[in-house]
C-alpha cells in the first residue's frame, strides 16, 4: 500500500464507512474533522516510515521535503497541531477550540518547532 492509498483509505472510512457518525453521533451531516484528517495523515506517515522514506533521522530533521516533514510531525506527536494551524476548512476549524483547550502546549510546540523555529 502506498502512503497516498493509506491516507485515502482512512478518509473513505470516515466519509463512507460510517466512522464520522460513530465518532460524532450528535451531528447529522458529515463534515471533515480534525480526528479524520489526523488519522489519515498518521496512516500516511506510518507507511512512509515503513518504506524508509525518511532515511536517517539527521536527514529527516533538516530536509524540507513535505513527506519528510510529515514523518517528523508524526514522530513529534504534532500531526493534530499541524492540521489545526495549517489552512483549515470549516469542518476542521470547528474542532479547534476543543483541541486547544486540551492541547495548547502541542500547538505552541508545533509553532515553535515547525512554523517559526527558534534560532540556536
Amino acid at each position: 500500500m502506498t502512503a497516498w492509498q493509506a491516507y485515502q483509505a482512512v478518509r473513505d472510512r470516515w466519509q463512507n464507512g460510517g466512522e464520522f457518525h460513530r465518532r460524532f453521533p450528535q451531528e447529522t451531516q458529515y463534515r471533515h474533522s480534525l480526528p479524520e484528517e489526523a488519522e489519515a495523515l498518521t496512516a500516511e506517515a506510518v507507511v512512509l516510515d515503513k518504506l524508509a522514506i525518511g532515511g536517517d533521522q539527521a536527514e529527516v530533521a533538516t530536509n524540507p521535503d513535505p513527506l519528510l516533514t510529515l514523518t517528523r510531525l508524526y514522530h513529534a506527536g504534532l500531526i493534530e497541531a499541524y492540521v489545526l494551524v495549517s489552512p483549515l476548512d470549516h469542518g476542521v476549524a470547528r474542532d479547534y477550540v476543543t483541541y486547544r483547550a486540551a492541547n495548547r502546549d502541542k500547538l505552541v510546540e508545533y509553532i515553535d518547532t515547525f512554523v517559526v523555529p527558534r534560532m540556536p
